[in-house]
């Protein structure tokens, strides 16, 4: 299998939801992806026995452990996302409503994050010709995960995963991509908002809505992280290759906003009274679905704190501040949301 081009241009990548952690499972979407680094670590040990020589002995050798560490990042498309945000946020992938026509969404919270794991397998064209080598990796856990929109860009997404292993495959899954009239938008910066403070009101089978405002400063740029945290070293006697990442600790959902500093009221004075305020960060398409259904991610946080209000210049440029959050339980199981408009039918 060949795409004739023998550089990075003729790469490709798959993925699919795994029925069992840690069993491959063939790619069944293909997305176009920014960047896609696996990489395959081994834990070697040596005997340091000591045999009247300076030198440790090649034959005294051992691999004990493999890990897989990745990355993954991608302009956030109006189409085949379900999959990849199911692993973030963890549970059982939720059925889509029916809005109007052909659109459709599907609404995404916390869940537990055991039994959830992806299979990529990714496909490297050797030089000279562009032939395509498969690198099908197994057991991937999203360990972070950052949505971003900042000013004058794309939505973006960033994952953070740990593997098991990994098999070289000669001949690769024909890679599949969405073209034509099938072909998924992108979400540009300028279709972007933010609302804070008010109400918020979550749904899950329309979208979500808040009473809050949109602040009155300019807002340049707003990003979301969540932070799964693993066992990621569980090695069963016997073997190199580990067994299920489990959760060991809390999950952290932590954010950013991009503001000038043109009053009080948008984030100082709510930092210093540390005030508990809800965020509606939401971003459409240019071109509805159908009727009033526009292509959407809409992510709502429940219950924010402001950790920081950054007044300092920086020489004689506009002041604008980065105030990172936190996102809390609101006391009544509500952490983080994400919604997503789309054409597909399921996840």
């Amino acid at each position: 299998m060949t795409t004739g081009i023998a550089s990075g241009l003729g790469t490709t990548c798959g993925l699919a939801p795994e029925v069992t952690v840690g069993t491959f499972v063939t790619p069944t979407t293909w997305i176009p992806h920014n960047k896609a680094d696996f990489s395959l670590k081994k834990t070697p040990v040596v005997s340091e026995a000591l045999r009247g020589s300076r030198f440790l002995e090649v034959n005294r050798r051992e691999i004990v452990e493999y890990t897989v560490d990745g990355s993954l990042t991608y302009d956030v498309a109006s189409k085949q996302f379900g999959k990849i945000f199911t692993a973030m946020l963890g549970g059982a992938a939720p059925s889509y409503t029916n809005l109007a026509g052909s659109a459709y969404i599907g609404t995404w919270t916390p869940g537990v994050l055991e039994g959830v794991a992806l299979s990529v397998q990714k496909a490297i064209p050797f030089l000279p010709g562009g032939t395509l080598e498969g690198f099908s990796y197994n057991g991937l856990k999203i360990t972070e995960w950052t949505l971003s929109l900042q000013r004058g860009g794309l939505l973006t997404l960033e994952l953070t995963l740990d593997g098991w292993e990994v098999v070289t495959t000669s001949s690769p899954t024909a890679a599949t991509y969405l073209t034509g009239a099938s072909a998924p938008i992108v979400f540009g910066f300028n279709y972007g908002t933010l609302l804070t403070g008010g109400a918020l009101t979550l749904n899950s089978t329309t979208l979500s809505s808040s009473t809050g405002a949109a602040p009155s400063a300019v807002v340049s740029g707003f990003s979301i992280k969540g932070t799964n945290k693993y066992d990621v070293a569980r090695y069963n006697l016997g073997s190199a290759v580990k067994e299920e990442q489990i959760t060991n600790d809390w999950t952290e959902i932590t954010g950013e906003i991009d503001i000038e500093f043109a009053n009080l009221t948008d984030y100082y004075t709510p930092f210093v009274a540390d005030t508990t305020e809800p965020l509606l960060f939401t971003v459409a398409g240019p071109t509805a679905i159908t009727g009033s259904d526009f292509p959407t991610v809409q992510v709502a946080v429940s219950a924010a704190k402001y950790e920081e209000a950054d007044v300092s210049e920086q020489g004689p440029a506009v002041i604008v501040a980065k105030v990172p959050f936190t996102a809390y339980d609101d006391g009544n199981g509500n952490t983080v949301q994400i919604q997503y408009v789309t054409t597909d039918t399921a996840p």
